[in-house]
């Protein structure tokens, strides 16, 4: 679990070894992604995918307008 910036509540949070990531991957925040030369922190209302390359493709999910 992981308390979030302005948050007061822990959050179930996966943590995800980013050399055994594929181009298949994808997840919604919260998640941790560890590499030896990083940690990338993705919060809740985020998305991320690995692309061809190998990169880490963030996006913010859009609220939805009722």
């Amino acid at each position: 679990e992981v308390g979030y910036l302005g948050t007061k509540v822990l959050q179930p949070t996966p943590i995800y070894d980013r050399a055994a990531l594929d181009s298949t991957f994808q997840t919604v925040g919260p998640a941790i992604i560890e590499q030896f030369e990083s940690t990338t922190v993705l919060p809740s209302g985020w998305s991320v995918r690995v692309d061809t390359l190998g990169n880490l493709i963030l996006s913010k999910i859009p609220l939805a307008l009722d």
